[in-house]
């Protein structure tokens, strides 16, 4: 008899301490998204948090950083004629600029310098694109005027020299628009990263 009342006894403090546990331990969800207005500054909405994961600025300076740095290797490599690492260098100016998209989306930095940033540099990548394969068709053009020039063809000729001139006047005026976008940017780097 004596075991049995060992066990009831046994069973009900195991009972009274799962009992209290479970009173004791709070509820995993601190705060709702409902209810983020609170009584003190000390308060935090975990969820609110959560969802905005980069929400400082030693979370975003970086990443402004790596995309201001990375549209310079694509206009160097243009410089020197080398379409092939232009474009593998414009894939990475490509996707650090969609994190910054997703960047102001998650921060809701609507009318903000961060996207402003972000629409230039999408107008910057769009330049650079059109630099890379206006720059391929030059290559296409120069390689022509040399066999035309090697053949007896004057009309070829001077009509592959008319389309080199005319794609000549398109690059420069990319460039152009590609030197003022670039500007801007980065007097906008300069207010974020060098504020004062």
């Amino acid at each position: 008899m004596k075991r049995i009342y060992r066990y009831a006894l046994l069973a009900i403090i195991v009972i009274a301490v799962l009992g209290i546990l479970a009173v004791s331990v709070p509820h995993t969800v601190l705060y709702s998204l409902e209810s983020d207005t609170f009584p003190s500054r000390f308060h935090d909405n975990v969820d609110v948090l959560k969802i905005k994961s980069i929400n400082s600025t030693t979370d975003v300076l970086p990443l402004l950083q790596e995309l201001s740095d990375s549209s310079f290797p694509v206009s160097l490599n243009l410089r020197i004629r080398n379409v092939g690492e232009a474009r593998r260098y414009l894939n990475y100016f490509s996707r650090n600029n969609n994190r910054v998209k997703n960047l102001v989306v998650t921060l809701d930095m609507q009318n903000s310098e961060l996207q402003e940033l972000s629409k230039n540099t999408a107008m910057q990548q769009q330049l650079l694109d059109e630099l890379i394969k206006s720059s391929a068709a030059l290559d296409i053009l120069d390689a022509l005027e040399v066999q035309y020039r090697d053949t007896v063809n004057p009309e070829l000729l001077k009509s592959v020299r008319y389309q080199r001139e005319a794609l000549l006047r398109k690059i420069h005026g990319i460039h152009s628009q590609y030197g003022e976008c670039t500007a801007s940017i980065m007097a906008i780097d300069k207010r974020i990263f060098y504020p004062g």
